[in-house]
C-alpha cells in the first residue's frame, strides 16, 4: 500500500526582513518536489477571501507537521504574544505538552544569533538550521528525513559494557547566579503555574506601574453559578494585588431567558453581594449591559451608533455561519450542542454582537486611559478571542483564560450542573473529572498572599502550592491537604452569595 505524503503547514512572522515571501516560496516548493504535501497562507489566499484565524487553528490540527521559522521578528512577537504569532504560540504551547502532538513540531532557525531568534516556548525543541545559504541542500536533506520519518544515522547493535571506573572529583561546584524576576514575571508565571492560558501577554503587563483593566462579558443565568465566581476569583486577584479596574459587560441580548429584566437585575445583584462578601472592591468595578449599546441615544467616546453598527458589519462579514455555530457549540456534550441549534436566531448571534461592543469596549480603554485591556473569558473560548485578536491586531489587547472545568467523560460541564448546594454533591463531584485542581487551584491557591493553610498537614513552610496542584491533577488527593477541611474551605467558598 503506498504510504500517504505527509503534510505541512508553514508558520511565519509577516513583514519579516530577515525572511521575504520569495524564500519561503521557493522552500515550500522544494518540500513538494520532495514528496511533503506542504502548503501556506499565500497559497489559500491568492485567489480567495479567507478566514485567517480559523485557517491557521484548522491547519494546525489537521497537519502532520507545523515548521515554524524562526527569526528575531517572529521571537519577539511569540515571547510577547503579539498577533498572528501570539495566537500560534498558544496552539503550539498546548501541542509541546501533550507527547503525541508534540513531534509535529519541527522549527527551522532562519537567524544567524540562536539568543534572540528562539522563542522561550520553543527552547528545548530541536531545531534545524536554516540560517547559511551555502548550507542549504545539506540542511534540507536533514529535514527531508526527519519528515518522511527515516533514520538519517544507522544504528549499530549495542555491544557490552566494557570495564570501567568512577574518576573523583578534582573541584569544588561552582555556584551559578541566579537572574532576578520581576514582580510582573512572577505573576505571569503564577497563572501558567496553574493552568491559565495567557495571550498578548508577559510580564511587563503584569507590573506593579500597570494599571490594566480587565473585561469580563458574562451571559446572565437565572442564579450565578461556579464559572460566574471562578472568573469572579480572578478579578479579586487583579483588584486586590495589581489595583487594576474590572469591566463587567452582561450580554443581555437574546431570548427570554436572558433578556428578562428580572434575571438580568437579579444576576447583577448576585454579582455584587458575591463581590461584597469576597472583598472585591466594587468601585473598581464598572458594570454594563449589551442591550444598551445598540440604543439610539448612546453617544459616549467610542460609542455612538455609527460605530457600533461598523463595529458589528466589520466582524460578521468575515465569519461565516457555520464558524458562528462553532462558536455557541463549543466542546458541549452533543446532547447540549443540539438544544443550542434549536435556540433562536438571537442567541446564536449574541457572540458575535459581545465581540463587536468589546472591541469597541478595549478601543475606548486604549483611548482614554492608554493602558491595556484585557479579556477574562474560558479556555473553551480561546477560538472565538483568538478570531477577533487576530482581525484587530491595531488594538493593543490581550486575554486571560481560565481552565475548563470537566468530568470524567472530559466533557465541559453543562451549566446546570455548576450548581453545588450541599456537600454530599460537592464530595462526589471532587472525585470526578478535574474538580479537585480546578478548585484548589481557583479557589485557594490563585490568592497565594492568602491562603488559609488550615487545609495542609504539617508545617506551612513545607508547602508548594504548585506540588500539591500537580498533585491533585494526577492523583485522587494530595497526600498533604486533610480532605474534611479541603471540603469545607471550598463549600464555603462556592456558596458565598
Amino acid at each position: 500500500m503506498k504510504k500517504p505524503k505527509p503534510t505541512l503547514f508553514i508558520s511565519y512572522s509577516w513583514n519579516d526582513p530577515e525572511v521575504d515571501q520569495n524564500w519561503i516560496h521557493d522552500f515550500v516548493s522544494d518540500l513538494r518536489e520532495n514528496g511533503i504535501e506542504a502548503t501556506w497562507d499565500m497559497f489559500e489566499t491568492q485567489t480567495t477571501t479567507v478566514d485567517l484565524a480559523n485557517m491557521m487553528i484548522d491547519s494546525f490540527y489537521n497537519s502532520d507537521f507545523i515548521i515554524p521559522i524562526l527569526t528575531k521578528e517572529y521571537t519577539r512577537k511569540a515571547n510577547n504574544n503579539i498577533g498572528g504569532v501570539g495566537s500560534e504560540k498558544i496552539l503550539t504551547s498546548r501541542m509541546i505538552l501533550n507527547e503525541m502532538l508534540r513531534n509535529k513540531i519541527v522549527p527551522i532557525k532562519k537567524s544567524k544569533n540562536r539568543k534572540e531568534s528562539i522563542p522561550n516556548h520553543l527552547d528545548s525543541i530541536a531545531y534545524f538550521d536554516f540560517s547559511d545559504d551555502s548550507k542549504y541542500k545539506e540542511e534540507f536533506a536533514k529535514l527531508l528525513h526527519r519528515l518522511h520519518q527515516i533514520d538519517q544515522f544507522e544504528k549499530i547493535e549495542t555491544q557490552n559494557a566494557p570495564i570501567l571506573h568512577p574518576r573523583k572529583p578534582t573541584r569544588k561546584k561552582r555556584k551559578h547566579k541566579q537572574a532576578k524576576v520581576s514582580f510582573g514575571e512572577k505573576i505571569e508565571t503564577h497563572f501558567q503555574k496553574l493552568d491559565f492560558d495567557l495571550a498578548n501577554l508577559n510580564g511587563s503587563c503584569f507590573d506593579k506601574d500597570k494599571k490594566n483593566t480587565i473585561v469580563y462579558p458574562v451571559v446572565p443565568r437565572q442564579r450565578v453559578n461556579l464559572i460566574h465566581k471562578a472568573q469572579l476569583e480572578v478579578i479579586k486577584f487583579l483588584i486586590n494585588n495589581l489595583d487594576w479596574k474590572a469591566h463587567i459587560l452582561i450580554t443581555n441580548c437574546g431570548s427570554k431567558d436572558v433578556s428578562n429584566p428580572n434575571i438580568v437585575n437579579g444576576f447583577k445583584k448576585e454579582i455584587i453581594k458575591y463581590c461584597e462578601l469576597r472583598k472585591i472592591n466594587l468601585e473598581a468595578i464598572k458594570f454594563s449591559f449589551l442591550n444598551d449599546y445598540f440604543s439610539k441615544n448612546i453617544q459616549s467616546g467610542f460609542f455612538n451608533q455609527e460605530s457600533v453598527l461598523n463595529s458589528f458589519i466589520d466582524l460578521s462579514s468575515r465569519m461565516s455561519s457555520q464558524k458562528l455555530l462553532k462558536l455557541n457549540l463549543k466542546d458541549y456534550p452533543k446532547e447540549i450542542q443540539e438544544k443550542k441549534k434549536e435556540k433562536p436566531m438571537i442567541d446564536i448571534l449574541r457572540p458575535l454582537l459581545t465581540m463587536a461592543i468589546t472591541k469597541l469596549i478595549c478601543a475606548d480603554e486604549i483611548n482614554k486611559n492608554n493602558n491595556k485591556p484585557i479579556v477574562l473569558a474560558g479556555v473553551d473560548e480561546i477560538e472565538q478571542w483568538s478570531y477577533l485578536f487576530q482581525i484587530n491586531q491595531q488594538y493593543d489587547f490581550g486575554a486571560i483564560y481560565i481552565p475548563v472545568l470537566e468530568n470524567d467523560d472530559e466533557d465541559d460541564i453543562s451549566h446546570e450542573e455548576l450548581y453545588i448546594w450541599s456537600k454530599r454533591k460537592l464530595k462526589f463531584n471532587l472525585e470526578t473529572g478535574n474538580y479537585k485542581s480546578w478548585m484548589f487551584s481557583i479557589f485557594i491557591a490563585l490568592h497565594y498572599n492568602d491562603i488559609e493553610y488550615g487545609i495542609f498537614k504539617g508545617d506551612i513552610e513545607d508547602v508548594d502550592i504548585y506540588e500539591v496542584f500537580k498533585e491533585l491533577k494526577n492523583a485522587k488527593y494530595s497526600d498533604k491537604i486533610l480532605k474534611s477541611r479541603f471540603l469545607d474551605l471550598i463549600f464555603k467558598r462556592i456558596n458565598l452569595g
